[in-house]
């Protein structure tokens, strides 16, 4: 209403203050479980950073070192709901806001300063980028770098956003055999048709794409591994929420790049699947098999990966933000609810493969999140981030 009373006609007008207003309205209908108006303001702080330039150098030229540098992280905040929408929603609900060829990604990447240093900073215009922090602890916005680092690793592999209009059409056409060239390792199973093991290396390459996200996160960020002892654990509490946030988002992009090429590029193309086209496929039953084997293994994989996760996160962490994680942890587990559907494999392949304990732990990290979580998420809409 105030925005309304100070400028009725501050839409065809947009300012910073307003493109932020918006953010942070949007920010706060998700997080209230109103996810219908959060998109509202989304879209409408999109029109607003898009009509402002707020993708181009030359824009933030003309700002001083401050409003630039928020301009920047709201730039980047609206370019993750935009992608993570479109990667989660048969209908997206957001604008095509931001012409990746029109866009200054180098410009635009993020220096890990703190808050205390914004502050401090100048009024006056950037002389290329904004200035790296000279302090020897991690800044909190290094959880948010590492955050939208997985969209850019998102948008190399995939047509997100460009244009991807729901997670059934994320890659180009051809992927990945487009994409292949001569990074992609020899086949290790020569007894699959090429078509079968390119498409089972590029998903070897999309989680080593993913894992080298992870790799050089700062102390407070990363997460243990199995036979790690508790002093990798953050130093700060403050950190539970990036660090939850980074390694939920990252199994859960993988999980989503794997069961769309599992269920659009691998099992049309079994002869299983066309058993009236004669030739459709050189695969026999038993090879058949053993490539479903090789899939339920990076299911089983992911799986693994999110539970391991999810035992270094604070349980109030979780609670605190279950609107966010409930639906990244469902897609996850709900990969493994079907082992005798489209991916059955016979008993005997099973053991070391398909857990079924997993789904018992999924169930239990589940059951008080969804208690916590918004109407919307309990109720089964995938609207809410």
């Amino acid at each position: 209403m105030s925005r309304v009373a100070e400028d009725p006609a501050w839409q065809d007008n947009p300012s910073i203050d307003t493109m932020l207003d918006s953010i942070f309205l949007c920010i706060g209908m998700h997080y209230s479980g109103r996810p219908n108006t959060g998109w509202s303001f989304c879209n409408e702080a999109m029109v607003s950073c898009s009509s402002l330039q707020m993708h181009k150098k030359a824009t933030h030229a003309r700002l001083n070192l401050l409003d630039s540098e928020l301009c920047q992280r709201a730039f980047w905040v609206l370019y993750s709901f935009q992608c993570f929408d479109r990667f989660v929603s048969v209908t997206p609900h957001t604008l095509l806001a931001f012409p990746p060829d029109d866009t200054d990604w180098e410009y635009l990447q993020l220096a890990e300063t703190t808050d205390e240093e914004l502050s401090q900073i100048p009024h006056e215009p950037p002389s290329s980028h904004s200035p790296a922090s000279s302090t020897p602890h991690t800044p909190l916005i290094a959880g948010f770098i590492a955050y939208i680092a997985l969209f850019q690793r998102l948008r190399q592999i995939t047509c997100i956003p460009i244009s991807c209009r729901s997670p059934y059409e994320l890659f180009p056409q051809g992927y990945p055999l487009d994409h292949i060239g001569d990074s992609y390792p020899a086949a290790a199973n020569e007894t699959l048709p090429a078509h079968f093991t390119t498409h089972l290396n590029a998903i070897g390459e999309m989680r080593r794409h993913f894992e080298a996200a992870t790799m050089d996160l700062p102390l407070e960020l990363r997460v243990p591994g199995p036979a790690s002892t508790s002093a990798l654990e953050p130093l700060a509490s403050e950190f539970h929420i990036a660090k939850a946030n980074i390694h939920i988002t990252s199994l859960y992009i993988q999980s989503v790049l794997l069961e769309n090429i599992i269920h659009v590029q691998l099992l049309p193309a079994l002869p299983s699947a066309r058993p009236d086209e004669e030739g459709s496929s050189t695969l026999d039953t038993g090879t058949e098999m053993l490539l479903k084997c090789e899939l339920w293994k990076y299911r089983s994989a992911i799986a693994q990966d999110l539970l391991s996760v999810l035992e270094h996160i604070p349980k109030e962490t979780l609670e605190r933000n279950s609107f966010a994680f409930v639906l990244a942890i469902r897609k996850v587990a709900s990969t493994l609810l079907d082992p005798d559907g489209d991916m059955a494999i016979p008993d005997y392949m099973k053991e070391g493969v398909v857990s079924e304990s997993y789904v018992q732990q999924f169930a239990e990290i589940l059951a008080p999140l969804d208690c916590n979580a918004p109407l919307s998420l309990r109720d089964g809409e995938i609207n809410s981030l």
